[in-house]
């Protein structure tokens, strides 16, 4: 199956059961060709650290050799920090024989330049950074996952060695694997520990926050089943809803991680297909960040 065509499916099942990509928590999620795919070119319009302003082919580039490439989908601090990492990685292996890049992927050229300067001293400090010319969707022939924030793709001799479709990309749990994807391909076996990978300024912010990110909630889904079923109608909704919203007001770290759904159902311009349209209201609400309490009478009011 092509990327594009198991992309398609993969939307066309979430349509047909009425299921949510909430399930990405624990269900694999995929993005662009996969191992052992081939890895075809592309045309990406520079924006820093490339010696030309034309379009560049980064796969032609390569010439077959190892290059890993970063598609960014949607520009966030974790998903910056992995960038950072990975490519700089990369760079420093150019002795090897390794190239790179990080596209990305938007339909507004002129803003995401202006973005990409106003960013570039946290951008990866020596492989090219630029924009796809194919808009937000990306090289047609690749099949990306517009729900995920990164796609990361590993190749040599243009076949794909490695595939990572990075929901909620994270320097500790995604670069380490990234790494030894690319190590591997580069035909070797020492992985670099992640402490040098990282800068000191990185390190200290990895120590003070390490412990502190919870755990994905594994009440979420099955709380989460009876909001966003096609047949249920507003009333079997509101009691689904205002159980869910009594856990989050005993569970409050919880309500970040749905918050976090929300935003990535909204924001992927498939809304529709989750839910009936009364519980697409409250999965809105959630993306915003407007929960409802109960009171001590049991009433519920809006926060």
């Amino acid at each position: 199956m092509t990327p594009v065509a198991r992309t398609l499916s993969w939307l066309l099942l979430a349509v047909c059961l009425g299921t949510v990509s909430f399930a990405q928590a624990d269900d694999p999620v995929f993005s662009g060709p996969q191992a052992g795919e081939p890895l075809t070119g592309f045309k990406v319009q520079p924006v820093l650290h490339a010696d030309t302003d034309k379009p560049l082919d980064l796969v032609s580039s390569a010439k077959g050799k190892p290059i890993a490439l970063i598609f960014v989908h949607e520009l966030t601090r974790p998903s910056v920090g992995v960038m950072r990492v990975v490519m700089n990685y990369v760079a420093k292996r150019a002795p090897s024989g390794l190239t790179g890049g990080v596209v990305f992927l938007s339909d507004d050229r002129t803003a995401t330049e202006a973005l990409i300067q106003r960013a570039k001293r946290a951008m990866p400090e020596k492989t090219p950074v630029g924009i796809s010319t194919d808009g937000v969707e990306g090289p047609g022939a690749y099949g990306l996952n517009r729900n995920v924030t990164l796609t990361v793709i590993v190749a040599n001799e243009n076949k794909v060695t490695a595939n990572f479709a990075l929901v909620q990309p994270s320097i500790q749990a995604d670069v380490p694997k990234i790494v030894k994807a690319i190590v591997t391909t580069l035909g070797e076996d020492k992985v670099p520990e992640l402490n040098d990978l990282v800068g000191a300024n990185m390190r200290r912010r990895m120590a003070d926050t390490k412990g502190n990110t919870p755990k994905p909630d594994p009440n979420i889904r099955s709380l989460l089943q009876p909001i966003l079923q096609k047949s249920a109608d507003n009333n079997a909704v509101d009691k689904a809803v205002a159980e869910l919203e009594v856990y989050l007001n005993k569970n409050p770290e919880t309500r970040q991680q749905l918050q976090a759904i929300a935003k990535r159902i909204v924001g992927s311009g498939n809304l529709e297909n989750y839910g009936t349209p009364h519980a697409q209201k409250h999965i809105q609400n959630w993306a915003a960040g407007k929960w409802k309490e109960p009171k001590a009478s049991g009433d519920r009011s809006e926060k």
